[in-house]
């Protein structure tokens, strides 16, 4: 072999590859260690108990279902932890669309609606990100998420969310 290393793998005959590969391997560890810590506390934009409201959909429901199943004042919970309290509830006519021989049609559904129920909170909010209940997070979006009242379990998407930045 040449004078870079030796037969038995060592690195100009006194050091061996895989402890100088372990070595490296640690000290990579422990920089990104360190430079995670270094992180202050200016850097960190953590606003504790900010007031947020935000809406709940729910598509394709019986207007009796919510009259008497979720009403403002009731509080709500997601994963048995809770997560505001209902502010106000408002209704519009649930429409679908049929393919028909002549096109496509979008009708009302009879006695079904869209639901919104607006909730109130507080919740931490870090560099964008909402957590309710300090475990909780909530954002905007598709998925449906899971909610409770005293009387009702329905899932529903968070159409909306605002609070002070």
């Amino acid at each position: 072999m040449n004078k870079l290393m030796s037969r038995d793998g060592k690195l100009f005959g006194k050091i061996s590859i895989i402890d100088l590969a372990i070595v490296g391997l640690v000290l990579l560890v422990f920089l990104g260690i360190t430079l995670r810590q270094m992180r202050t506390e200016q850097d960190v934009e953590l606003v504790q108990d900010t007031p947020i409201h935000y809406i709940v959909e729910i598509s394709n429901v019986r207007h009796w279902w919510t009259g008497y199943n979720v009403r403002p004042g009731d509080q709500v919970f997601s994963s048995n932890t809770q997560v505001g309290t209902v502010t106000a509830i408002t209704y519009e006519p649930y429409i679908t669309t049929a393919l028909t021989a002549h096109g496509v049609l979008q009708a009302e559904v009879p006695d079904r609606y869209i639901v919104r129920i607006h909730v109130e909170a507080r919740a931490t909010v870090d560099d964008g990100r909402v957590l309710v209940s300090h475990s909780i997070p909530m954002g905007a979006g598709n998925a449906m998420v899971p909610f409770s009242t005293r009387y009702a379990s329905f899932s529903g998407r968070i159409l909306e969310l605002d609070y002070e930045q």
